[in-house]
């Protein structure tokens, strides 16, 4: 089955680049980016962060910030 995939590159999931396929995974991934859009109220890609433009590595640094360390499965 072929089909024509409209997504956004900020949803994308990074396995994506490497692969080249959609996966549950990848769904997972980009519904997590939106929610952190909403938690946050930042932007999923964001060249202004002076740390880290990609809002999930942003997350990731200011957990290990703020020591608030989680594990990822």
């Amino acid at each position: 089955m072929n089909a024509i995939i409209f997504l956004s590159y900020r949803y994308l999931d990074p396995e994506y680049f490497l692969r080249r396929q959609l996966t549950t995974a990848s769904d997972v991934y980009g519904y997590g980016v939106v929610l952190l859009e909403l938690l946050t109220g930042q932007l999923a890609i964001d060249h202004k962060r002076t740390e880290d433009y990609n809002l999930v590595g942003w997350v990731i640094s200011l957990s290990f910030k703020l020591s608030f360390h989680f594990e990822v499965i």
